[in-house]
């Protein structure tokens, strides 16, 4: 897949004169859509058994991030690899790009596990913080598995009402110098 990928992206002098990252980001924004549309429908009483594997673990933890089925892994890559690929006739992706991509939501996925926030306590406060999730809100995602459906923005959650009520006076308790993300044991599935 990787060669012909790659040969239909040689001759392409437009894709070289953007950087690549930049390039994939439309489409990392059509992924995240699909990560959430999925997660919620995955939080749906005839589908959770394709995520249950996911929320064993009631506190979030780096290796949550690992735990999923193969068919929920086959579906949420759908909306990356799949879409990159439907997409390339009409808008040629660089393949390091969509790499670079994948690694980094590799990544931010098991800082969102990892039940620690990792940013400064002042970025609570700021307007970074109304538009990017923290690591406290995936945790109350694991706590409370009926919001938080979002995987880096707090955005979609925001616009249809899945944010759960309590997530910024949990994230500011946090940033005073209150609890870290997750508090152990609290929650359920």
């Amino acid at each position: 897949m990787r060669g012909v990928y790659a040969s239909r992206l040689a001759g392409s002098a437009k894709i070289d004169s953007v950087p690549a990252l930049i390039r994939t980001l439309p489409l990392a924004l059509l992924a995240l859509a699909w990560f959430f549309a999925t997660h919620r429908l995955f939080h749906t009483r005839p589908l959770y058994f394709l995520h249950a594997q996911h929320h064993i673990a009631r506190t979030a933890q780096p290796l949550s991030a690992l735990s999923f089925s193969i068919l929920e892994r086959l579906i949420l890559l759908s909306g990356t690899v799949g879409v990159a690929a439907v997409l390339q006739p009409f808008y040629p992706t660089s393949l390091r790009g969509l790499e670079l991509y994948l690694w980094l939501n590799y990544v931010l996925n098991v800082i969102a596990h990892s039940n620690v926030d990792v940013a400064p306590r002042w970025v609570a406060r700021t307007v970074f913080a109304r538009v990017f999730i923290a690591t406290t809100f995936h945790a109350m995602h694991h706590e409370h598995p009926r919001g938080h459906y979002g995987l880096f923005t707090r955005t979609l959650d925001r616009h249809f009402g899945t944010e759960l009520p309590d997530c910024v006076a949990r994230l500011t308790a946090r940033s005073e110098g209150g609890t870290h993300a997750g508090e152990r044991g609290r929650g359920s599935a």
